[in-house]
């Protein structure tokens, strides 16, 4: 516990520092009392930035985390090994750290790289689109690092398409064919990225527009009869190391679909219909966001059933935290905003410790402790 705590402590000092001097910038009005961002400075960001990185690569380990630090021995000097890829996972992640071994013969650079890619990445996409970039900050470290630490590759594959994210905002062919490259990209490292193609297609255009409707009408139909979607996808990974997945349910059940799913959801439809309601028009990249957050409410309820839904999140969650915050402003009010934001990040400190207390109940905290050799 002494490596989480130590996190623990200094994520908080750098998260006052930033509230405490964080800008006001004043934003495009869309129809509401004049909206404004709460920027927080680079240094800031950078320092958040490196205590997570640092964490993550000093800890000996974290459920999976053992099991890539075999494969990155045994991938040392023995391309063979990598082609027949007997570890049965994608090639560009072993050729990956194949590369690295070049460099170290210490899978500490594998755990560096890899939080570094990861960490920079949420933190990028917040700093650029958040209302209230500390907030988000905070969110993403009370809901998703320590997850960040298991699933290795899927996190680092969804990090390369979020920081493709921005991409989009050119909207110009240009942009969609670089996004698509960075997706090709990850799907070597993952091939559960190739979900942000058609999920490209679902997000763009205003917020639950008649694709993002069709695409939860049909994430319903999976949670009404999960029978259907299963057979298809038990034949789809019947000799694939994710059969597992099929069987298998999300870890913290209803309650982490309440905090990082429902929640957010009621508060973007509240948003979405005021906005109607008001004949405002929203930018395209908030629009975008928010249909990523309701994409990102149905892989959650769907992770009930299934947990290779819940990964699917792994692409998906960095809209919610980017958008609570507004949301909650939306909310609430000017007057009573930063109230309400100290008894939120109250509770969402609360999942963060029962979130470890559920793990050390599992037994993943034994080994998440410092390790410098």
């Amino acid at each position: 516990m002494l490596l989480i705590s130590l996190c623990t402590i200094l994520i908080f000092v750098v998260l006052l520092v930033g509230f405490k001097s964080s800008r006001v910038i004043h934003g495009e009005k869309i129809g509401f009392d004049g909206e404004y961002r709460l920027v927080a400075g680079k240094g800031v960001l950078i320092a958040f930035t490196l205590v997570l990185v640092l964490t993550s690569t000093v800890r000996y380990g974290f459920i999976d985390t053992y099991a890539y630090k075999i494969m990155y021995t045994s991938v040392r000097n023995n391309l063979s090994y990598v082609d027949t890829n007997g570890w049965g996972i994608e090639a560009g992640w072993l050729y990956f750290l194949y590369a690295l071994n070049f460099i170290s013969s210490n899978p500490k650079l594998m755990l560096f790289l890899s939080a570094l890619i990861i960490n920079a990445a949420f933190v990028k996409v917040t700093g650029k689109y958040s209302s209230d970039v500390c907030f988000s900050l905070l969110i993403y470290f009370s809901l998703t690092y320590l997850n960040t630490n298991n699933g290795l590759r899927q996190y680092v594959a969804a990090a390369i398409t979020i920081l493709a994210f921005p991409l989009l905002q050119r909207k110009k062919l240009s942009g969609y064919i670089l996004y698509s490259l960075f997706v090709a990209l990850a799907y070597q490292m993952h091939r559960s990225a190739i979900v942000c193609i058609p999920l490209l297609f679902v997000a763009y255009g205003k917020p639950l527009n008649l694709r993002t409707v069709a695409a939860l009408g049909l994430g319903l139909f999976f949670l009404i009869s999960p029978g259907t979607i299963n057979e298809y996808l038990a034949d789809l990974f019947s000799e694939s190391k994710y059969a597992s997945y099929l069987d298998m349910t999300h870890g913290m059940g209803f309650l982490r679909a309440l905090i990082t799913g429902i929640i957010p959801g009621v508060l973007a439809l509240i948003y979405v219909i005021s906005v109607k309601r008001r004949g405002a028009e929203l930018p395209p990249i908030e629009s975008m966001l928010l249909n990523v957050l309701f994409m990102n409410v149905l892989f959650i309820l769907m992770g009930l059933k299934m947990q290779y839904w819940a990964r699917l999140g792994f692409y998906t969650s960095f809209a919610s935290g980017i958008m609570m915050p507004k949301l909650i402003y939306h909310l609430t009010g000017k007057r009573n905003y930063k109230f309400i934001r100290l008894i939120t990040a109250v509770c969402y400190l609360i999942f963060f410790g029962y979130n470890i207390y559920v793990n050390i109940g599992y037994g993943a905290m034994d080994s998440f402790q410092i390790d410098l050799s």
